[in-house]
């Protein structure tokens, strides 16, 4: 199928074969009541709606086509400003330059701030639930004496715009941000699946400088004229692709957890297959921090005071996630890692406001205000 031109496009064709794929949701949802009782997610927490959200999930990311997708789920910026007005408040947007824009949760406020990277395999847009769950951690981090700002990185996306153009729109938001008075010490990043890859790239470059991409913002970090930023959470970071470089095989979890996880393993190859079609093997180590060097990072706590990382016991990057966590960034002395019970891949951002889902977003709103207070 030949790709639209523009963001959001979609043939009448390409409409009308999305209507058997939507029909057949309520199938997806009844096979997946029908064999609850048999599924781990109901072992752990006998949830009808999240098995329902678990199953009709996978079955919408391998039915329809990445145009489909984002024909479906619109635009970041539309949907931020659908969610503001929901909210009873007015959209608040930096252009940033590099194509891309900073989307607030509120006023901009610059003392204590929280830049958030979103996820979605670098192709699906900033959507409803993103926005419930960052905006949840805004109001629970900050307080009526104190409150934080909250800005989204509305980055470009697959296959419209490729790599490295998402890490020169990142480092374009942090330059932004330092340049409209933000402390390195006062921000902190949120982040999750390819967002925080896209973190880890961040971190990469100013490690590791790109001679064809700008300087890192975070470079004064290294030569000691400014301090590191103060923390980084990384929820179910994409950390491994499977692809062609490199000697790191897909461990266990990929075969344990196929079914478990709404991202299956062969999803998670095609994404990486479709959104990195053409990295050499000098540039792997940036977008695939399981087959970068064991001493890549080893100056990384110079650019991060604190680290958190969660990653999810159903969910098939999860031994990847947590050997990165052991060796890549053992130098980070202040490294939290929290295996979640239960869960799968994006969790708990799938369980955030629920029940199932509140001693994980607890853990996390501790971990950020330690982090303003320190």
């Amino acid at each position: 199928m030949p790709m639209p031109t523009r963001y959001g496009e979609l043939s009448l064709i390409e409409r009308l074969k999305l209507i058997p794929i939507l029909l057949f949701i309520p199938c997806v949802a009844l096979m997946g009541a029908l064999t609850a009782p048999w599924s781990v997610h109901w072992e752990w927490n006998k949830s009808w709606s999240r098995i329902f959200k678990i199953r009709i999930l996978r079955y919408m990311l391998g039915a329809a086509s990445t145009p489909q997708l984002q024909w479906l789920l619109g635009s970041s910026l539309a949907n931020y400003t659908r969610w503001i007005a929901a909210h009873g408040s007015q959209p608040v947007v930096d252009e940033i330059g590099e194509g891309a824009r900073l989307l607030w949760l509120g006023e901009r406020r610059y003392d204590r701030m929280i830049l958030y990277i979103p996820g979605g395999a670098y192709v699906l847009p900033v959507y409803e639930e993103l926005m419930d769950f960052v905006n949840l951690l805004q109001r629970e981090v900050g307080d009526s004496t104190s409150s934080v700002g909250l800005a989204i990185l509305d980055y470009g996306l697959v296959p419209y715009v490729n790599f490295p153009s998402q890490l020169r729109q990142a480092n374009a938001a942090i330059s932004h941000l330092f340049a409209a008075g933000v402390s390195s010490q006062n921000l902190q990043i949120i982040s999750d699946s390819a967002g925080a890859n896209l973190v880890i790239q961040v971190l990469s470059h100013a490690l590791h400088p790109i001679n064809s991409i700008p300087r890192s913002p975070l470079t004064p970090m290294l030569e000691g004229t400014m301090p590191p930023i103060r923390g980084i959470y990384m929820l179910s970071p994409w950390t491994f692709h499977g692809m062609r470089y490199g000697n790191v095989v897909h461990s266990n979890c990929f075969d344990e957890n196929d079914a478990n996880d709404f991202a299956s393993a062969s999803m998670l190859r095609y994404w990486a297959s479709s959104v990195f079609p053409h990295i050499s093997r000098e540039q792997q180590p940036y977008i695939e921090a399981a087959v970068a060097p064991s001493d890549w990072f080893d100056d990384v706590h110079l650019l991060v005071d604190r680290i958190l990382v969660t990653a999810a016991q159903y969910e098939c990057l999860r031994d990847h996630i947590v050997e990165f966590c052991h060796t890549q960034l053992a130098s980070v002395e202040s490294l939290k890692l929290v295996l979640v019970e239960g869960a799968v891949h994006g969790d708990p951002i799938l369980t955030a406001g629920t029940p199932e889902g509140k001693g994980t977003k607890q853990k996390i709103v501790a971990w950020l205000k330690e982090g303003f207070d320190i």
